[in-house]
């Protein structure tokens, strides 16, 4: 129902290493919920590094890099779209 029962049950299950990440209390929802996705986005990573250096010839390796090329895409594209807009390399940067 909200971000602080989300985190419990996150870090309730197998990522209790996570909390780190989440100890700037900020009362700013959109803060917390900018915390939260990028809590999720380095869970995400963290699992597909695990997949990648597993066993090769499982659906796993194939699903992992299908996101890594995804997530790779998709910042050439942010940038692409930033220099066409003026963006200087410092406001580009602050958003990747």
């Amino acid at each position: 129902r909200d971000a602080d029962e989300a985190l419990r049950v996150i870090f309730s299950r197998n990522y209790t290493s996570y909390r780190q990440i989440t100890t700037g209390e900020t009362r700013n929802p959109y803060v917390r919920l900018q915390n939260i996705e990028r809590l999720l986005y380095s869970i995400l990573h963290d699992e597909v590094q695990r997949l990648l250096r597993g066993y090769p010839f499982t659906i796993g390796t194939v699903l992992a890099y299908v996101f890594l090329k995804r997530r790779e895409i998709g910042s050439v594209i942010r940038i692409l779209n930033a220099k066409y807009y003026g963006y200087t390399e410092e406001q580009i940067r602050e958003v990747l």
